[in-house]
C-alpha cells in the first residue's frame, strides 16, 4: 500500500467517524475564516461599492463614456 492509498483511507475512516452536525460547524467555521482572511467578513464590509439603481447605473455609464471621449479613448 502506497502513502496516497493509506492517506486516502485515513480520510475516509475519517469522514465515516464525523458527526454531521461537527462537520457543518467546522465548515462554517472554515468559511468564516476564509472571509475574514480576505477582509470581507462582516456586515459593515456588505454595502454597494457602486450604483444600485437602473438610472444610476445608466448615468455612470455616461460619465465614463464621456470621460472616455474627453481623455480620447474608445468607449
Amino acid at each position: 500500500m502506497g502513502p496516497s492509498l493509506e492517506r486516502n483511507i485515513a480520510v475516509r475512516q475519517r469522514a465515516d467517524k464525523t458527526d454531521p452536525a461537527e462537520d457543518r460547524r467546522l465548515r462554517q467555521q472554515a468559511a468564516v475564516h476564509i472571509l475574514k482572511a480576505l477582509g470581507i467578513y462582516g456586515k459593515e464590509n456588505f454595502h454597494p461599492l457602486g450604483p444600485t439603481t437602473p438610472e444610476a447605473v445608466e448615468k455612470e455609464w455616461e460619465e465614463l463614456d464621456s470621460w472616455a471621449r474627453l481623455l480620447g479613448g474608445r468607449g
